[in-house]
């Protein structure tokens, strides 16, 4: 039988040991080409959506008027042809309103795909710092803990999601159909007919792929829970596997329910809970298989609901608040854009000269650009998620000069890391990629020149979320929670205000879809600033008063400090 010591050799060795550069690349390679790999699943399955659900999918256009799609194309020639009105009449297909419901259903989208770290992130903090305590009793009560937590708030947020998925997708969508530069009433009437039954299509798509995710949603957090407890313990490789493995498989499925069982958008979100539910059933054979061989801490006997040792109500909190960060920049994020995509839409309509239904026009191409700039933006992730584990491990010894290290060293890997993703992916295969998403050779301008502006915010972007994810290991809640909400929060909706009354006086549309880019500088400026203080100054003189094991010695060293954050009184209380 191993000793508790021996079985935590092996983090400790990883995380306080081994050189900071190689630890970095040992912890963040895998976590980021886990991330990686889920981003270009989704990327992939959205090029999948667009150019197969037009060819296999159950729904199209031509029956909008009870016409045929000749007539269709015929009435829009003719009006067209029609030089007393202004603008040009563009006639949307279904790769259209696939790219505009990816738009509009983009906020629930990432309330889902940002579930899974709420209650993961939070345990696996807690769960760090128990390991460097080298405290088995309190790592499996934090353990158990977390996954009953898990499994009732992924059963809150399905029933919540499913019930509201509808009236909040309506509301994103906004109201596009404004046709009034036409000769005729008759035809702008017509117009606005045909628009607004596009529009339903668009809000019908989004619709039926945010439900089924939703109804899902407990398989990628019990995937995220189990991993992240894994990867805590410094074991890394299997579980990148699994999840490459799983995101390549669930792009073949995805190809197989929309072109061959005619699902439409629904083979998309299905192929997602397929593949989620294969992932976590390799993630189990492969946590029983640790089991067996006495290399982890975790163990399914002590997940059972017994009568006199439940879940801590004292870690629930703990777990919610410091795991709240990873959710909130998230859902921060999706209710910025909740605010701001009908707000583009409609100032599309009055100010986005030559292009009748504007608003349509620039949710087509924002559909386009955001899973090419998200592709890049999410890798970041998966870089901060490595320092998270490291930054944690050393906290909770009082290695203080390696939190500092760990936060800096990060910081250029990420910032280096963007400029070369976005140099490649925007620089040189940006317009490639667009076509795949079926952009005309019209749109084409204008959405390259949308991607450069957007994706100028990621290398931006990279120097300030380290802030959230070092606050977050050290268990401190207030101010990870606030970093979290900063910059989609705090300065977003003054720099909206500001780019709507600038888009307002110049009638220039592209001062607002800039706001993102304006937006990302200015709270990263704020942000990074005051973590380098906050480092400077507070680390100076901080100090623990949780004991822990001194590895050379095997014995447990206390440290006498005035101050504890949240997550260090609870683990003291348990």
């Amino acid at each position: 039988m191993k000793t508790q010591f021996t079985e935590n050799q092996r983090a400790y060795n990883l995380y306080v040991k081994k050189p900071l550069f190689l630890a970095l690349m040992t912890v963040i390679l895998p976590s980021l080409l886990m991330l990686l790999m889920s981003v270009v699943y989704i990327f992939a399955s959205q090029i999948i959506l667009v150019r197969l659900v037009p060819e296999h999918g159950t729904n199209t256009f031509q029956n909008l008027f009870h016409v045929s799609e000749s007539e269709i194309n015929s009435f829009i020639a003719q009006i067209n042809s029609d030089t007393q009105h202004t603008g040009t009449v563009e006639k949307f297909l279904v790769s259209d309103a696939v790219r505009a419901s990816m738009s509009i259903s983009s906020p629930l989208a990432v309330i889902i795909a940002s579930s899974p770290f709420f209650i993961a992130d939070g345990t696996a903090v807690l769960f760090t710092q128990t390991l460097g305590h080298s405290n088995r009793t309190k790592a499996n009560q934090v353990y158990k803990t977390g996954f009953w937590v898990t499994l009732m708030f992924a059963g809150a947020e399905t029933l919540l999601l499913c019930g509201l998925a509808h009236p909040l997708l309506t509301a994103f969508a906004g109201n596009v159909n404004h046709v009034t530069s036409v000769t005729h009433p008759a035809d702008a009437q017509r117009l606005n007919d045909y628009y607004a039954a596009v529009h339903q299509v668009e809000i019908g798509f989004a619709f039926k792929y945010i439900v089924i995710l939703a109804a899902g949603i407990t398989l990628p957090m019990l995937i995220f829970f189990f991993g992240s407890l894994i990867r805590s313990e410094g074991k890394f490789r299997v579980v990148t596997i699994i999840s490459v493995v799983s995101n390549i498989f669930n792009i073949g499925v995805s190809v197989l329910f929309i072109q061959f069982a005619h699902l439409g958008v629904m083979g998309g979100s299905l192929s997602c809970l397929v593949c989620y539910f294969g992932n976590l059933i390799f993630l189990l054979f492969y946590l029983i298989y640790l089991m067996k061989k006495n290399e982890t801490w975790l163990s399914f006997k002590h997940l059972a609901w017994k009568k006199n040792d439940n879940i801590r109500s004292n870690l629930i909190g703990p777990i919610l608040l410091i795991g709240l960060s990873a959710f909130l920049l998230d859902v921060s994020y999706a209710v910025a854009g909740m605010f701001y995509i009908p707000i583009l839409a409609n100032m599309a309509e009055k100010y986005h000269t030559g292009q009748v239904a504007g608003g349509v026009y620039f949710q087509t191409i924002f559909g386009a650009v955001m899973p090419l700039v998200n592709l890049v933006f999410m890798t970041i992730y998966g870089i901060v998620e490595g320092e998270r584990i490291i930054i944690s491990y050393n906290y909770a010894i009082g290695n203080w000069k390696r939190v500092k290290r760990t936060y800096l060293q990060t910081i250029v890997i990420g910032f280096t890391w963007s400029i070369m993703a976005v140099g490649l992916i925007v620089g040189a295969l940006g317009q490639p990629i667009l076509k795949l998403f079926d952009i005309s050779d019209q749109m084409m301008p204008n959405a390259y020149r949308c991607l450069l502006i957007e994706s100028s915010m990621i290398p931006i972007f990279s120097l300030q979320i380290g802030a959230m994810s070092i606050f977050m290991a050290i268990g401190d809640i207030v101010r990870s929670n606030v970093s979290a909400i900063f910059q989609d929060t705090i300065t977003y909706f003054p720099t909206l205000g500001l780019m709507v009354l600038i888009t307002n006086a110049t009638h220039n549309i592209w001062f607002l879809v800039a706001t993102y880019a304006i937006n990302a500088f200015i709270a990263t400026s704020l942000m990074t600033w005051y973590t380098c203080w906050y480092l400077k100054n507070r680390f100076a003189r901080v100090k623990l008063c949780i004991p822990y094991m001194d590895h050379k010695k095997r014995i447990f060293v206390p440290l006498a400090t005035p101050k504890m954050s949240l997550a260090q009184q609870a683990l003291l209380c348990i």
